[in-house]
């Protein structure tokens, strides 16, 4: 019964995604899932043998992804991903780009790290939180990574852990770092090749989480109801306020880029010209942010909790770009680009029914979209060498638990998923945005 139900809803909602792609991607296909340790939903907490500990810096790839620049076949992106940690994407190697060594390694090592997403919510204080890659830092989860087609990898379904940091003093007990509890959610995702899409060496990756089961442990999380939506679905009759058991004021950081200090300028548009800033003029606990408007719902119907908007900053579109040269025309950059109207983003969570395996409903629950980076870390905060975090987040009203959304949904055995795209890109910043301007024209 249980693998009829994952199974149902990964057929729903790869046969849904799939018609939202066009014919100049590459076709996501139906996805695998296959019954494994990670789903024994009678045991809350994982296996041993299902944690990896931390492997050397060189043996962190398993599987890679390699796109060309079009026309110039020696200069080109490995991507690296590692099965040990989820299938998660830590790694890219940069060859033969302008200002720097022939072969040039970007991104930050670690389960925590790398070029994650994440998914939590303020309402449980940011504390429970799936995590693809692993537990912590230093243990993975293995799970099973796969070719489908040159240069187009799949993560399979699998059941993550709940990561927990070692370093949290106010970690409650049911997410002691002792304990490898597992998360509520299955994850899976699909990384590809766009080089000839954007005109430059691009990955563009498409994900979801499904909210599969009764999340243990969460009822003893820390709770601020100021936090508290009133209600997620505008798409459903009357107020559908969360309970402990569900996520509310869900922050979802679709992608992140760790760029080291060498790349030290950072590039967007806003009011229809190139903005450029030195991140060295940042103070030691500065952070960027800046907003993309959206032309969603407004969620008003809040408990006291607040969309932060008070960067000033707007953008043109959802792409931000480091690099390093000033000159937007020169230099290599790193690019990370959100499509909004992208039917992964723009209807980003999805009620499916497990015994039909139709979709009930598609909304956007998105209240707020904006890119954040942080400053230098020092060399002991990350492992030797320093490092920045850009990261693009949508804050989303929440999440029903399946309890709660069979409920809401006249009983119907159903689950709650959500859906992501991003795409990261490498080239002068001048070079980026183009191919963002050809992706944003596109019908989706």
């Amino acid at each position: 019964m249980k693998n009829q139900l994952i199974t149902s809803i990964l057929i729903a909602i790869t046969t849904i995604l799939t018609s939202q792609l066009t014919s100049a991607q590459v076709p996501i296909g139906p996805l695998t899932w296959q019954e494994g340790e990670l789903h024994n939903e009678t045991n809350p907490y994982l296996e041993p043998a299902s944690l990896l500990k931390n492997s050397p810096k060189h043996d962190w790839v398993t599987h890679r992804v390699r796109s060309r620049m079009p026309g110039y076949p020696n200069k080109f992106v490995d991507f690296g991903f590692n099965e040990e940690g989820g299938g998660y994407l830590w790694s890219a190697v940069l060859t033969n780009f302008r200002g720097l060594p022939k072969h040039y390694e970007v991104g930050q090592p670690g389960y925590g790290k790398g070029m994650l997403g994440a998914l939590r919510d303020r309402y449980h204080a940011n504390k429970y939180n799936p995590e693809q890659a692993g537990r912590n830092d230093y243990q993975g989860v293995k799970t099973k990574v796969s070719q489908s087609a040159p240069n187009h990898l799949i993560v399979d379904q699998f059941n993550p852990a709940l990561y927990v940091d070692r370093s949290a003093s106010n970690n409650p007990p049911a997410l002691h770092y002792d304990l490898p509890l597992r998360s509520a959610f299955d994850f899976s995702s699909r990384s590809y090749s766009t080089s000839q899409r954007f005109g430059v060496p691009s990955l563009n990756h498409l994900e979801y989480w499904v909210f599969a089961r009764h999340p243990a442990g969460i009822e003893n999380v820390e709770r601020r109801p100021h936090n508290l939506v009133r209600d997620v679905s505008l798409a459903l009759p009357g107020n559908q306020t969360p309970s402990p058991k569900d996520l509310s004021f869900v922050v979802y950081t679709l992608r992140g880029l760790r760029p080291d200090a060498s790349f030290q300028f950072l590039h967007y548009r806003s009011g229809s010209q190139w903005v450029s800033e030195n991140l060295n003029n940042l103070g030691k606990n500065e952070k960027w942010k800046c907003h993309f408007k959206l032309s969603t719902p407004v969620f008003r119907r809040m408990s006291g909790a607040k969309i932060e908007d008070s960067s000033g900053c707007r953008l043109d579109l959802p792409i931000v770009i480091v690099s390093n040269s000033i000159d937007v025309s020169k230099g290599t950059g790193q690019g990370l680009w959100i499509n909004p109207n992208h039917g992964f983003n723009k209807r980003q969570v999805k009620t499916i029914d497990v015994d039909t395996e139709a979709v009930i409903r598609s909304e956007d629950r998105r209240m707020s979209l904006f890119f954040e980076l942080t400053p230098l870390l020092t060399p002991v905060e990350s492992g030797g060498q320093r490092y920045r975090f850009l990261s693009a987040r949508s804050f989303l009203s929440g999440l029903l638990s399946p309890q709660r959304a069979s409920q809401v949904n006249g009983g119907r055995n159903v689950r709650e998923v959500v859906t992501g795209q991003s795409t990261i890109l490498f080239g002068t910043p001048n070079q980026i945005y183009r191919g963002v301007l050809k992706d944003w024209g596109r019908p989706k």
